[in-house]
């Protein structure tokens, strides 16, 4: 396998002279758009903690599903290219003046805890110079807060998962406990009944042997 090929397996980009023809590994806004609401989706339903294979699998296919021959992604591209979302969403967070990129708002809600508002849009007043401006910078915050809290809410209904589980595994152990003392006791019974038996048979035995005698 070429080299190039090779690069363009684990979603690394050939730098060449413009007349060549781009490689497997490029990421149109298309590819790009698919991978982070597949990826986001995932990431979110696992309360943020890291996704499986199974789940990188799932984001390969439908990433795919909206692309063509050409562009289809393996798995290892689409960690890179979410990988490199991260260290992109880091860069831009500490710009000074605000960002302009498209994926800001999105990696912020999924990754930031605070995210910075984006640059703000040309604001184009209604009705002259007396008209209302929009300001659009409330709803990436709005929706932050609603996805931190249905985090919390997942995580408590989590912890009062955990603790009916514990509930019901410790009734079971001290269940499991009470049944080992009642058949400890009922075997201490027996042989004391064993015991009793054998010595009696030894006593009757001995009168035998002496009436005998």
């Amino acid at each position: 396998m070429s080299l190039t090929a090779q690069l363009a397996n684990i979603g690394v980009v050939a730098a060449g002279s413009e007349d060549d023809k781009p490689v497997r590994g490029e990421w149109s806004k298309r590819a790009t758009d698919a991978l982070v609401e597949s990826w986001g989706n995932k990431f979110l339903q696992q309360n943020r903690g890291n996704l499986t294979d199974l789940h990188w699998k799932e984001i390969e296919e439908e990433v795919n599903a909206q692309l063509n021959e050409a562009e289809k992604k393996t798995v290892i591209q689409c960690q890179n290219k979410v990988d490199g979302l991260k260290k992109r969403y880091k860069k831009e967070k500490v710009k000074p003046g605000g960002t302009y990129w498209s994926y800001y708002d999105r990696l912020g809600e999924l990754i930031g805890s605070q995210p910075k508002q984006r640059a703000p849009a040309p604001q184009h007043p209604q009705g002259g110079a007396g008209g209302k401006v929009v300001n659009m910078h409330h709803a990436p915050h709005q929706r932050s807060f609603r996805e931190e809290t249905a985090a919390l809410r997942h995580g408590l209904d989590n912890v009062a998962q955990a603790v009916r589980e514990f509930a019901v595994l410790y009734e079971r152990v001290e269940a499991q406990k009470a049944q080992a003392l009642v058949e400890h006791e009922e075997k201490r019974q027996n042989f004391e009944r064993e015991l009793e038996a054998m010595r009696m048979q030894v006593r009757l035995h001995a009168q035998a042997q002496g009436y005998q005698d």
